[in-house]
């Protein structure tokens, strides 16, 4: 009996060592647990307790990124120091770092019972006074009123002034203006017509010798021309307001009509007046009988003037032979538009 509860004994003595075993590896167990540390990233809010997982998180974007800003907001905070108040005089702008120190100044600063206005500051300087509205009596409305109506007149009468200066411009402009209906039907409303023109013009033998030593361009010309500057300019049967585009006014059967472009009756005027000159000719033989003999002095003569007084047999050189004296009559009863007279 004894031997059994030996052995009892030595088992609860066992399993009281077991249980002291297990006890004590906890509490080895919490001590090194509390012994080992805690690693912390206040930036980023991260906890480890593995040096090497920590180390891993400290070369993340994340907290290189986050440790940046939060190192420079550091700095900025550093280098910006915190503001204290200052206390400036008033009169020679000493600075003091509290009141105490400006007031004991104060006591001693000799401009502080001479204040200047120049140098007062914002704090000190006197509110602004407010003004009033000026008042505005019925007199002086009714002044405004009545310079109002004078300043009116003025103007209305100015306006007149230079209407009717404009005016005077105007009609002076109308008026020295060229007015080719007055001029034809008013001004030369007594001239020739074309054809009492030609039958007016009373052709000698001594425009017959000198067409024939001219030739007949330059001699019917000159016969023609002779003729219109006889006549005062009221009186010629024709004018002409456009010499560069042959612009040409003729009067017949007593009225004033605008030429055609061939100037038709002015060519049929010159073809009679080289006819009336052509007459001439039996009027030089009369006085030359002796120009049938052959080689006569007189007879060279008679073949020379009967070249020089008849125009071309070919009808195309005749027009343009016409064409030239027509251009030579325009030139000459040219109307000038200023003074109504003939160039």
């Amino acid at each position: 009996m004894e031997i059994i509860n030996d052995n009892a004994s030595d088992d609860s003595m066992q399993d009281e060592k077991s249980i002291e075993d297990n006890q004590h590896d906890e509490i080895n167990e919490k001590r090194i647990k509390r012994k080992q540390p805690t690693y912390y990233c206040k930036c980023c809010n991260f906890t480890s307790k593995n040096k090497t997982d920590f180390s891993r998180h400290e070369k993340t974007s994340k907290h290189i990124g986050l440790s940046s800003n939060v190192s420079t907001n550091l700095i900025n905070t550093q280098q910006s120091p915190s503001t204290q108040p200052t206390y400036n005089c008033a009169k020679c702008n000493k600075e003091y770092k509290n009141r105490s120190g400006l007031w004991k100044h104060s006591q001693q600063c000799e401009s502080v019972n001479k204040p200047d206005v120049t140098t007062m500051t914002k704090e000190t300087a006197p509110p602004a006074q407010s003004q009033s509205p000026p008042t505005v009596s019925n007199e002086m409305i009714m002044c405004l009123i009545q310079q109002n109506k004078e300043l009116q007149t003025t103007l209305i009468e100015l306006a007149k002034e230079a209407r009717t200066v404009n005016n005077t411009n105007n009609n002076t402009t109308t008026n020295n203006q060229f007015n080719l209906n007055v001029f034809l039907n008013e001004d030369c409303k007594n001239a020739l017509n074309l054809q009492e023109f030609v039958d007016s013009i009373n052709v000698t033998l001594e425009d017959f010798m000198e067409t024939g030593r001219l030739g007949y361009m330059q001699g019917i010309t000159r016969i023609m021309v002779d003729a219109v500057h006889k006549l005062d300019v009221t009186r010629r049967p024709f004018h002409c307001t456009d010499f560069k585009r042959e612009t040409l006014y003729i009067k017949d059967k007593d009225t004033w009509e605008k030429a055609n472009i061939e100037k038709t009756k002015l060519r049929n005027a010159i073809t009679q007046v080289a006819r009336k000159n052509l007459s001439m000719l039996s009027v030089w033989q009369n006085q030359n009988p002796n120009f049938v003999k052959i080689n006569s002095p007189e007879c060279e003569e008679f073949i020379r003037l009967s070249l020089g007084v008849v125009g071309s047999q070919y009808l195309d050189e005749q027009y343009k032979t016409e064409d030239k004296i027509v251009k030579n009559i325009l030139r000459e009863i040219v109307v000038d538009k200023k003074t109504k007279n003939i160039e």
